[in-house]
């Protein structure tokens, strides 16, 4: 049986911030796999403007706006991180421009987020967001 050693609260809330660094690279750089590596393999979205979108929904429609818009993350704020076994729930503030390269308005968005995380393969994964 394999033995897992228990991570601090503090390792945890470093290793899903190394989520939104990836993110924020993804939009600049994009690659499907890299973007695939930050879901769990049955990760959602669940987004209030619209769908609930499953993991390749969701990589389409970040191809679509990473390759179409210039998108910056300018704030990720983590407020409460509650870490159980392999499963973490974060309340966080997220604020992010999106600018089309076509030259239209770039439109600041600011969200509150419920992010769930789950462990996979030894490594933390947005599961649902």
């Amino acid at each position: 049986m394999e033995t897992v050693a228990k991570q601090s609260k503090e390792e945890v809330a470093r290793e899903i911030a190394g989520i939104y660094e990836m993110m924020a690279e993804g939009t600049l750089n994009w690659d499907d796999e890299k973007a695939r590596s930050m879901w769990t393999k049955d990760g959602l979205n669940l987004p209030a403007y619209g769908m609930t979108q499953n993991r390749e929904e969701l990589i389409e429609f970040c191809r679509e706006i990473a390759l179409n818009n210039k998108w910056e993350i300018l704030d990720y704020k983590p407020l409460e991180l509650f870490v159980h076994g392999d499963m973490a729930y974060e309340f966080s503030l997220f604020e992010h421009n999106t600018t089309p390269n076509d030259g239209g308005e770039t439109v600041n968005t600011k969200m509150r987020c419920i992010s769930v995380y789950k462990k996979e393969n030894g490594q933390w994964k947005l599961h649902r967001w």
